[in-house]
């Protein structure tokens, strides 16, 4: 072979190898944190392209300023809940929340921000924190709990690690709500067995159904409703009831956890019913393996960026435009279950057989 050819072929290759890392990272180039400050109304959590389910921290729940539930300059977080608008500065969603806590008071309200120590609301600190495509994590320094989120279109997925404890418990609110008025108009929820929870909950014409598997039996259960504060507790605290309903009720469940004893929660929601999110759980996510999720969803999104390239950019400008072509695709979500039913503007429930029905 000439010596030229022979020489240039490698480099050929070279280049092509490189080429392809280059633009095998486009995943890498987005900075969900972007937008979250100075009223650009994004959230930083876990969700795929046009998916039903957007799970995410909320920071706040007042007005405007957190209508996507999570603000840069907040320093505590409520919770995690299902259901965002990502930013379009409307007041709505924050539907399903759950919050891991420790320590052997039972607080089932958010507490406020000025004064975390008066709920189950945490600490927290960007430097414990980070977000790519279809993950989400942070570090709870009030109840010493990591938290990692990450997603299917239709099922959120929790892994909360623990210290060691006797007392460590995760708290559902269904009266969490992001908007002034702070609550649902109407809720309930069954406690099915001792590993799963399922619901509904009614916010004006909308409803959201869930249902959520733990990975772990519950040790102590029981069902709360804030209608009814008490000066302990701040509501009415019922144990090891099965059902409630309301405008402001939960659910909390406890556990013994050994030293970084991790408990994985699977939320699945519908707009159709509690079979739906059955339908939509048993479908997307029927083991329990967190890490291949998130890598799913990392592919899920790199797949999509990568639907554009772009030359000449230098790294940061590649930030703002992947970063950008990220948020348009959470602009629009997937209405219809696994199955094709859909809640219609008319009320009824339809199937999209040939086609995908988007809420937005």
């Amino acid at each position: 072979m000439d010596r030229k050819v022979s020489l240039i072929l490698p480099t050929l290759l070279l280049t092509a190898v490189i080429s392809f890392a280059q633009t095998n990272d486009r995943v890498d180039h987005v900075n969900p944190f972007i937008g979250t400050d100075f009223f650009g109304h994004t959230f930083p959590g876990a969700s795929l392209p046009y998916a039903m389910v957007h799970v995410s921290p909320d920071t706040g729940t007042e007005g405007w300023t957190h209508s996507a539930g999570y603000i840069w300059q907040a320093n505590s977080i409520i919770g995690f809940s299902h259901t965002h608008w990502s930013g379009v500065g409307m007041v709505d969603g924050g539907d399903i929340l759950l919050m891991p806590i420790t320590g052997n008071k039972l607080h089932v309200v958010p507490g406020t921000a000025e004064d975390p120590d008066t709920g189950y609301r945490s600490r927290f600190s960007h430097a414990r924190e980070s977000a790519s495509p279809g993950y989400y994590s942070v570090f709870l320094e009030d109840w010493n709990v990591e938290v990692e989120l990450t997603t299917t279109p239709r099922v959120a997925f929790h892994r909360y690690t623990f210290p060691e404890t006797n007392e460590s418990k995760i708290i559902l609110d269904l009266g969490h709500q992001i908007g002034q008025q702070k609550e649902s108009d109407w809720s309930h929820l069954q406690i099915v067995n001792d590993r799963c929870i399922e619901g509904e909950k009614t916010d004006g014409p909308g409803k959201v159904y869930f249902v959520a598997e733990f990975s772990k039996p519950f040790l102590y259960y029981g069902t709360f409703d804030s209608e009814y504060a008490t000066p302990e507790s701040g509501a009415a605290v019922f144990a090891y009831k099965n059902a409630e309903q309301g405008k402001n009720i939960g659910a909390f469940v406890t556990y013994h956890t050994a030293e970084n004893e991790q408990i994985l929660v699977k939320v699945a929601i519908s707009h159709t019913g509690i079979e739906g999110a059955r339908k939509n759980l048993d479908a997307e996510l029927p083991h329990w393996d967190f890490d291949r999720v998130k890598a799913e969803a990392r592919d899920v999104w790199e797949r999509e960026l990568s639907r554009v390239a772009i030359d000449g950019a230098s790294e940061s400008q590649k930030e703002i435009f992947y970063t950008a072509l990220y948020r348009s695709m959470l602009a629009q979500y997937i209405s219809q279950d696994v199955d094709g039913n859909y809640f219609g503007a008319d009320g009824k429930i339809h199937n999209a057989k040939d086609y995908n029905y988007y809420g937005s």
